[in-house]
């Protein structure tokens, strides 16, 4: 019988940088922007990403796109959600059933809520020229900023994990 053993260190040879993006545009066209930018293929994913909260649950679209030829994924995920949530309160009186939709935004990063989308490069070390692609999502236009973000020291973290 093969015994196959997976060691730990092969597992950390990637890096994964987390980029902040702030835009007015919606998803599509910010993929559409990178796609021509950064020379690479994001495709929106069959599935959002699901995030349950206390008020209920919420989906954050997703785009990715796996390079084989770099060993690397790219994954932009939208920052900010809408959850609305029906309540339907009765008081003691004939006519007063009460219907209310209530709104809230949940964060998927909420270190970064200013953030409107968030994009993940998990990648082999020294690949990618990080000014580069910070400049190149700079220069796309109705992009107010875009900066790197240490994906190691943020809280929430685990919501990346996908």
């Amino acid at each position: 019988m093969i015994v196959k053993k997976l060691n730990i260190d092969e597992l950390e040879d990637d890096n994964v940088y987390l980029f902040a993006i702030h835009t007015t545009l919606e998803d599509y066209r910010l993929a559409y922007h990178l796609n021509k930018e950064l020379s690479i293929q994001l495709c929106k994913a069959n599935h959002d990403l699901k995030i349950v909260t206390t008020h209920g649950s919420s989906g954050f679209t997703l785009f990715n796109y796996e390079d084989e030829e770099h060993f690397a994924n790219w994954d932009l995920i939208q920052n900010k959600a809408e959850i609305h949530e029906n309540l339907t309160t009765t008081a003691y009186d004939l006519f007063s059933i009460e219907k209310k939709t209530v709104q809230s935004r949940v964060y998927l990063i909420p270190e970064f809520k200013k953030a409107d989308y968030m994009l993940k490069v998990t990648i082999p070390e020294n690949v990618i020229s990080i000014p580069n692609i910070v400049a190149q999502m700079q220069s796309i236009n109705k992009v107010s900023t875009a900066y790197e973000v240490d994906f190691y020291t943020i809280k929430s973290k685990n919501n990346l994990i996908f």
